[in-house]
């Protein structure tokens, strides 16, 4: 919750996914968290969606085009539920979720040949 200055409170909710962290002036360890950070935060990081999905979910591969990938979709416990072995020739991949799982928060990792990889958290609900 938050208070404001006339004491109300009110119910608030942070969104931290992809946000750099915050620099200030007078502490060195944040600098060097910061700087430590910026080496791993994408560039262009993929687009999932709808997330929360149902079935089909969609990734946007426009920064991925021409390589060769390999897509995993693990579950909350890093167990192997899906994969996929392509060559990413469009801008939107296509995913259908195996319709033997469970609801719940998934991941989806990208890996290129060169070494070049993301994970994605997504929701799946029915």
């Amino acid at each position: 919750t938050s208070r404001l200055s006339n004491q109300d409170l009110y119910e608030a909710h942070l969104n931290t996914f992809y946000c750099p962290v915050g620099i200030t002036q007078n502490n060195r360890a944040e600098k060097s968290i910061a700087k430590d950070y910026s080496t791993l935060t994408p560039q262009n990081p993929v687009l999932l969606f709808p997330n929360p999905t149902t079935a089909v979910l969609y990734a946007d591969l426009s920064d991925w085009q021409g390589q060769n990938l390999k897509i995993r979709i693990t579950n909350i416990q890093g167990q192997l539920v899906h994969s996929i072995k392509l060559h990413s020739d469009e801008d939107l991949l296509r995913v259908e979720m195996p319709k033997t799982l469970n609801p719940g928060i998934y991941f989806m990792e990208i890996a290129s040949e060169q070494g070049r990889k993301e994970v994605l958290r997504f929701v799946l609900q029915y």
